[in-house]
Order: C-alpha cells, then structure tokens, then sequence
C-alpha cells in the first residue's frame, strides 16, 4: 500500500496513549475539518478489549466522516500490532503498516514507520499493556525520501540512549539488563532507515516533548503528547 495525500498540507498529531483522548480530541477541536492527518504513533490500541476498542474505532471513523478528515495512523511502542494485521476496512481512518511510502501532490516523498521500545516495559504486563513485538524490525531501503515519519527517532537527537542513564527513568535500565542494548538497537535502526532514504526531515513522537535539532545533516521535529502541528510540505 501506498498514500498519495491530496494536499501539500497535513497535521501530524502526537501521542495519545488512549482512543477516548482521540474521540474528545476529534469531537472538540476547532478548525480540523477537511484535513488529513497523520497520527504518528501510541495511538493507544490494545489497552482495553478487542470489542470495545472495534467500537471506538467505529467511532473515531464516523467522528471523521463527520468532519470530512482523513486519519492515518501508524503504530507505537504503546500499541497492540496485532491490530495493523487485522485488515480493517475503515472509509476514513487507516492503520497503516511499517514503510509505508506516501506522497504529496508536489511530489515530495515520505516514508512511514512504526515503532519504539518501552523504556518501562519491566513494570508492564505482557499481553496487556505491553507487546514485545513493539520494536522496529529494520528492512533494508532503497528509495530516496525527502521526510520520515516515525514514532521514535534516531539515536543522536534528543533523549539518545546514553542520556537515560542520567534521566529520571534510569532505575529502569537497572530493572532491566537488556532495556540499554535494546533501546540502543531500535534507535540505530531508525538511524538505518534515515541513512537509507537519505531524507531531509524525520518527524516523531514518543518523547513527549517539542524540539528542533539538525544534527549529521538531519533535521528533526518531536511532536509533544496530544499536539497537533501543521505540516507543510512545501515549506519543509
């Protein structure tokens, strides 16, 4: 599968860890009718039942039918994947899988990709709010793209693995013998793929927070939880 945008402009939304902030976010914000958005990662699925987040897709669909917007999602660290293997059929909201190419009607490329390591996983419960699965298995790219969109970003912008030993979670990586390597190999796969494609701008979540750096050639835009922020491939 592959996405062509119908416009140069789209939002990208940040995490959300949960479908009831999605279905109040889409109810009550201003000024998002007719917009594409892309939702880049810990959407939120798999915390409760399968029936009841079926029916909070139902409705985040019919919220966006009601509004004219398209919603693309990709997966994160704090998402079930099996969900982006059950083929749901949606009109307007779409669950969209690990490289993903899209683009825009100026021809600008993107590639999309899922993704990230719970840096808490030793305090969560396999199954039921954690999927071993959530990493990002690399698959080698040949394609030049001028953005990625991903849920994590590359080991040297912000929170780079050897930062956590000086952050509030390092109790963590003591928890957890494996969670430094394992963090260390997600964030160098993104930093794979980036080479790869060779893209001008990587765009992610999962840090909870919002900052620009350029570093190695590279810049790099965090999306802070719940933001909304106008992406214009044009300017970008």
């Amino acid at each position: 599968m592959s996405i062509s945008f119908k416009t140069n402009e789209i939002l990208l939304w940040g995490d959300l860890h949960g479908l009831d902030r999605a279905i109040y976010i889409l109810n009550s914000t201003l000024n998002i009718d007719n917009q594409t958005i892309l939702m880049l990662g810990d959407f939120g699925l798999g915390f409760s039942s399968r029936e009841n987040d079926d029916a909070r897709l139902k409705k985040i669909n019919i919220l966006c039918i009601q509004r004219n917007i398209l919603l693309y999602v990709i997966s994160g660290n704090h998402d079930n994947k099996d969900f982006w293997r059950r083929g749901y059929e949606f009109s307007n909201l779409f669950l969209i899988k690990d490289y993903t190419p899209a683009i825009f009607p100026n021809k600008k490329t993107a590639l999309l990709v899922g993704g990230g390591i719970s840096i808490d996983r030793s305090s969560r419960r396999e199954g039921l709010d954690y999927w071993s699965d959530e990493i990002t298995i690399y698959v080698k790219q040949n394609e030049h793209y001028d953005y990625l969109f991903a849920h994590d970003c590359p080991n040297y912008f912000n929170n780079s693995t050897e930062s956590l030993w000086s952050s509030p979670y390092q109790d963590f990586l003591r928890d957890d013998p494996d969670l430094f390597e394992d963090a260390l190999d997600q964030r160098n796969v993104i930093g794979q793929i980036v080479e790869d494609i060779k893209c001008e701008w990587c765009f992610s979540g999962h840090f909870h927070n919002n900052v620009k750096e350029e570093k190695n050639g590279i810049k790099y835009q965090c999306l802070n939880i719940e933001e909304l922020f106008i992406f214009d491939s044009n300017i970008f």
